[in-house]
């Protein structure tokens, strides 16, 4: 599980301690958190295009990409998704369970 902050939506904190504070205490995120990095259009770093030309470009904070171990989007979800919906969950279980 990876976090990656960004100000693309005009959401974040130009402070990465902010961010993190926001992050960690607000929101009880557990998982590692990266420095605020675009994620969408020409400026995304290469993770997100990588991931943007397998599923779909992020719309909005808090989309989701689900990853197997061979690094192939499986599954993506909408900011409107919870942590705890079903489909998400079966999602992660599975790109967990698949073999390398």
């Amino acid at each position: 599980m990876l976090g990656v902050p960004s100000d693309d939506f005009r959401q974040e904190s130009d402070d990465s301690a902010e961010t993190a504070t926001v992050c960690y205490v607000n929101y009880g995120v557990t998982f590692t958190m990266t420095e605020p990095q675009p994620v969408s259009g020409d400026d995304a770093i290469a993770l997100f295009k990588g991931l943007a030309e397998q599923s779909r470009q992020p719309r909005w904070n808090f989309f989701k990409y689900v990853v197997d171990r061979q690094g192939k989007v499986v599954a993506s979800f909408s900011s409107l998704t919870k942590p705890d919906d079903p489909e998400l969950i079966a999602a992660v279980e599975k790109a967990i369970a698949s073999q390398p």
